[in-house]
Order: C-alpha cells, then sequence, then structure tokens
C-alpha cells in the first residue's frame, strides 16, 4: 500500500509524518447543557486524515473505544466513552473537490466537498461567497456538518428532507483505520479512477451501505469528509403576521387536516401554546417562501431583520436572567409568559434575507435548554391524519402533568414538516 496514495489528501493541510497526534490525559468532556459528560483516557483534536487514521489504528491496538465528538448538542449517551475521544472542529476547511475521480459527463457545479468538523456558519459564508447555497438547514447554524447529518437534523420543508438528503458521498475511517469512500449505487465516484489513485482505500457503492452510514450516530466509524449537492444562493421571505399568527389552535387545524397550509408553503411552522388561555391554545405560523433576486433587492419592501425586542431578549445576559427568573418564581404562570412570548414574535412585515439568515431561528439559539423530537406521518388513521393526533396527546399530556404535578413546559412546542429521508 503506497504511503503516498493511501490518504485522500487535503492540498493546504501539513501532514504530519510518522509523528503520533497529540492528546490530553484524563480529559474531562461535556456537552453544551452539561448533562453529559466524561473522563477520557485520551482527547485527541486531529487536523487531518492521515492523523485520524493513526488514532483509529492506536484505539484498535490498545483495545480502546474511540468516539468523535462535535459541538456537543446531542443530550443522550451516545457520546458516552472512558477510553478514546476525538474532537472534530480541528478538521474543518473546504477542500478541493477533485474532479478526475468522478464519472464523465456528471455536472459538478453544485457538488461541495467539506471536513466534518467545519460549522454550519462558517460553511454558509464559504457556499455564499461562491453564490452558492445548501437545500436546508436547521434553525442553528453553529452545529458541524458532521454532527447535522449523523443525527439527521432538519428544518422544515415538505419536500426537502433533513441536510443528510444533500451529501452524496462519505469519506470514512472505519475499523482498523480503514479509508472508505462510501455512495449510493449510482454514485459520483468513477472506480477505475478511484482505484488507481488510491489503492489502498475501498470504494463502496451501494445504497443500503450509504444509508446505513448516512444517519448512524457515529456508530459505523468516524466520517472525515462529505461531498454535499447544493444549489444557487437564493432569497426567502417569512411571514409571522397577527392575522396569520394570533389565531386558535381549532382553527389551524382545520387548514392542516385539509392541506393547504402545507402544500401552500416551502417551509411552514406551527407553534402551539401547550395551555389554554380564555378557552383555546394560541398559535403562531410561520411561513418562508422562496422570493426572486429582483424581489429582494430592488422592491425592498422586507424587513432585513427580525423583530429588535424578541432578538433583545433571546440574546442578552438580562433577558436569560429575566426570562429563567420568571420561570423558576412563577411556574404557574408559564402559561401567560408562552403566550406572551408568542406574540412578541409577531412580525407586521414580513423577514426577507438570504435563505441561511431566514432559516436559522437568530438569538433565541443562545437560550439553552432541552428538547425532544417525535417523527409522526403525515398519512391518516381511521380518517385522522397521524399528527393532529399527536398534538391532541401533547395537548392532554400537557394539561395532565400541569394539574396533577404541577409541572409547565417554558415554551410553546412546534410543528415542522419535512420530508422523510432514505437513510436509514
Amino acid at each position: 500500500m503506497p504511503s503516498t496514495n493511501f490518504l485522500e489528501s487535503v492540498p493546504d493541510r501539513t501532514s504530519h509524518g510518522n509523528k503520533n497526534p497529540s492528546y490530553k490525559k484524563n480529559f474531562h468532556w461535556e456537552n453544551c447543557v452539561k448533562n453529559q459528560n466524561v473522563d477520557t483516557k485520551r482527547y485527541y483534536k486531529p487536523g487531518t486524515l492521515e492523523e485520524l487514521v493513526k488514532i483509529v489504528k492506536t484505539a484498535v491496538s490498545m483495545k480502546q473505544r474511540v468516539r468523535a465528538v462535535a459541538s456537543g448538542h446531542s443530550f443522550t449517551e451516545i457520546l458516552q466513552t472512558n477510553d478514546f475521544m476525538v474532537d472534530t472542529h480541528s478538521m474543518d476547511k473546504p477542500i478541493e473537490l477533485d474532479r478526475d475521480l468522478l464519472r464523465e459527463g456528471d455536472d459538478t457545479k453544485f457538488l461541495v466537498h467539506v471536513e466534518n468538523g467545519i460549522r454550519l456558519r462558517k460553511l454558509n459564508k464559504h457556499l455564499d461567497s461562491k453564490k452558492l447555497a445548501l437545500y436546508n438547514m436547521g434553525a442553528y447554524d453553529m452545529q458541524t456538518i458532521l454532527g447535522v447529518i449523523s443525527t439527521s437534523t432538519h428544518g422544515t420543508g415538505v419536500k426537502l428532507g433533513p441536510v443528510a438528503n444533500s451529501v452524496v458521498s462519505i469519506i470514512l475511517a472505519g475499523e482498523g483505520g480503514q479509508v472508505y469512500r462510501i455512495e449510493s449505487k449510482e454514485g459520483i465516484t468513477d472506480p477505475d479512477k478511484y482505484e488507481m489513485k488510491y489503492p489502498g482505500n475501498i470504494l463502496i457503492q451501494d445504497d443500503d451501505f450509504f444509508n446505513s452510514v448516512l444517519v448512524s450516530m457515529g456508530c459505523m466509524g468516524i466520517i472525515y469528509s462529505v461531498i454535499l449537492k447544493v444549489r444557487e444562493r437564493f432569497y426567502l421571505k417569512e411571514d409571522r403576521d397577527g392575522d396569520i399568527s394570533d389565531t386558535h389552535w381549532t382553527e389551524v387545524k382545520k387548514r392542516l387536516i385539509d392541506g393547504s397550509l402545507i402544500a401552500g408553503n416551502k417551509h411552514l411552522e406551527v407553534w402551539i401554546n401547550p395551555y389554554e388561555i380564555k378557552g383555546y391554545h394560541r398559535c403562531l405560523v410561520t411561513k418562508r417562501n422562496e422570493i426572486t433576486d429582483f424581489e429582494f433587492r430592488v422592491k425592498n419592501v422586507f424587513r432585513r431583520a427580525r423583530n429588535w425586542l424578541q432578538e433583545f431578549i433571546a440574546g442578552s445576559w438580562i433577558g436569560d436572567i429575566v426570562t429563567r427568573g420568571l420561570f423558576y418564581l412563577f411556574p404557574k404562570h408559564s402559561p401567560f409568559f408562552i403566550d406572551i412570548s408568542m406574540k412578541v414574535v409577531i412580525q407586521k412585515s414580513p423577514y426577507a434575507n438570504k435563505s441561511f439568515k431566514v432559516m436559522n431561528l437568530g438569538a433565541a439559539n443562545n437560550i439553552k435548554g432541552f428538547a425532544s423530537d417525535y417523527g409522526l406521518s403525515l398519512e391518516e388513521k381511521d380518517g385522522i391524519k397521524h399528527f393532529i393526533l399527536g398534538v391532541d396527546k401533547i395537548l392532554a399530556n400537557a394539561d395532565e402533568m400541569k394539574n396533577k404535578k404541577g409541572i409547565y413546559h417554558s415554551a410553546p412546542f412546534s410543528l415542522r414538516f419535512v420530508n422523510k429521508s432514505n437513510a436509514f
């Protein structure tokens, strides 16, 4: 196995040759909300694929587990290990796409190759500089692309699916440090060209294999980089006006059941107060739809920033202290606090900007908290849509927990509509 073509190299990164990657001993790691923490034997922060491979080989030789971590936004025990931990943040660069490896005739205009530790914020800036953009993203941009893909992070878009749907190729360090390039059956890579340039690596082009690795929570090996299919830069308009937002759940439910709200908007999100105020559950309907460059730049009828009061309350330490204090001191008033917070974010005129800025929730991301996602089908059961039944159960549960145990939500819950993924 010739060492010169063993790894898919990154031209602008330096190699450490035979030097073993440095590490910290007995490192204490915590996730972003500090509910998951471990003390690892070795804590690595590799900067290249070569270093990553050496770490995996060392772990195997010492009979140690090795886990990769990114921004620590998983609240589960999936990242727990007392053996080796790999922090991916130093592998955060765009990689020049090697077009010589690809099949003849494939359009590479919208393909982008990036390392696993690049945060969405940096990736979005990189794409924007090339007049490109992700098809979809979640409401937060400080996660790494590795974390976003491996956990199937999604935003809204009933025809778009999660970010993982944009992946066309995965470069991964697997068992024993073996390097794999994994794609679907009709993958972008030419097998003969790849074997000639990287004879020590393994190219797998198989739908089941690809869909197993794509959203695997790090259990199939450590992803080093991904090739994404992106699109041209685009703009979104966000509507949160009072005529639609100040609505009862019973009214919004009708428009969700007949499908008009879902089908009529590219991105749709519905916030619901878990508690009744004056006999009804307040809803906030957020619609985001694509507009042209001309509409954005020439018409000049849109707000270029979100509600300033909302951004201040969510983004400042003063707002954080006040918000926490109110819910802590007066939990029984939580339904009213939630109602007020939903009124605050109503926008009298639409907000419009580049897609990745509108999809980003903004300063509210600075508030730390716990949340759970439930995946519910848009199909029907006995004439009623599954997700409508789910909402009714959540409302009943919130009411029961409030009345019997004095436990309250501290925020509205939301409905987000997203297309399925082929990932397993």
